[in-house]
């Protein structure tokens, strides 16, 4: 609130002496402000001000456009609107590179920008292509270990990860973890972020073993980052759990679960989403003792009754939760693991 309010003040200022060049540098921070705050339409006003001022000089700024663009495209994407982000991100690197060169941070930075709309739109293939640029571009600026080269090669990871390439996003996932682990140290919440991903690898392959051993490695990073209880260890705890439980060992997946339920309600409450996933598939894992059957249908249809106020009937969780529900009640065998 303080940032925008002297943003508003020194565009007032702006506006009294006329200077066009100025007052579209304010809207250009004024936009980025907005968007922070989540106001997107008025983010989206600011930044297409901005690159009209830029536009209309008749001295020719280059790389200033170029800004007004970026910022443009960026409020473009946040209101979902992908394809002109893209175009925006586009102009603003060609500018860029005609004004920088190629391997300016800022024109590198445009292409990352244009990459992510390419994979944002289902494009995959070209996100990888230019992501491949980026990273190489990076570490011809900052060397094989940076900060930005650790984003971008999980970008990367990414694309490999949609088109299905588990061999190439698990070895760029690890080369990003390697990075945040030298730069940021072994507990920061990056790494564990990284190590969530890897564990997205070894579950597509089907090795739970090694899923299990990285989510128990997600836990000590979380716990180390931050105390006892936090959002993210009762999320940590519940994949533990339902990685355990499609192992066999219900008992052991139940106390997971029932750890992270009662971390969620304490730090959530009851009316979550999270809450109410958690509800339902600790009932799951319950309902696999048939003397425990009632149990666990009152424990799924609490969670399927939140997940329904909070997303409604339609909702991908609240579908989930009411097929495993309408299974407890009218089917004798215990249900498989939900997704």
């Amino acid at each position: 609130n303080e940032a925008e309010a002297l943003q508003a003040e020194a565009l007032e200022l702006a506006l009294a002496t006329g200077d066009p060049g100025v007052e579209a540098t304010l809207r250009v921070n004024r936009s980025s402000i907005l968007g922070a705050r989540g106001d997107f339409p008025g983010a989206l006003l600011e930044a297409e001000r901005a690159v009209l001022l830029r536009r209309g000089l008749p001295s020719g700024d280059p790389v200033s456009l170029a800004s007004a663009l970026h910022q443009e495209g960026i409020a473009l994407w946040q209101m979902s609107r992908a394809a002109e982000a893209e175009a925006r991100f586009r102009e603003a690197m060609e500018l860029r590179a005609r004004a920088l060169g190629d391997d300016h941070p800022l024109t590198i930075r445009a292409l990352a920008s244009v990459a992510g709309m390419r994979g944002a739109q289902g494009d995959s293939e070209t996100a990888r292509e230019l992501y491949g640029q980026v990273v190489a571009g990076q570490r011809r600026l900052y060397g094989a270990v940076h900060p930005s080269v650790a984003t971008s090669l999980g970008q990367l990871a990414f694309q490999h990860f949609t088109l299905g390439e588990m061999d190439e996003a698990e070895r760029y996932w690890e080369e990003a973890l390697e990075i945040r682990r030298a730069t940021l140290g072994p507990d920061h919440p990056d790494v564990a972020l990284l190590l969530n991903n890897l564990a997205g690898v070894a579950h597509r392959r089907g090795a739970l073993d090694r899923v299990e051993e990285i989510f128990s490695q997600v836990l000590e990073v979380y716990r180390a980052s931050y105390g006892a209880r936090h959002p993210r260890i009762g999320t940590t705890l519940q994949n533990l759990g339902m990685t355990v439980y499609r192992q066999g060992r219900a008992d052991e997946a139940e106390a997971l679960l029932r750890e992270a339920l009662a971390m969620r309600l304490e730090l959530v409450g009851e009316d979550h989403q999270d809450t109410g996933w958690n509800l339902v598939q600790l009932g799951q894992i319950t309902a696999t003792d048939p003397g425990r059957r009632g149990e666990a249908l009152a424990l799924v249809a609490r969670g399927h009754a939140i997940l329904l106020a909070l997303g409604g009937p339609e909702d991908e969780y609240t579908l989930d939760a009411r097929s495993l529900l309408d299974e407890l009640e009218g089917v004798s065998a215990p249900p498989g693991p939900a997704p």
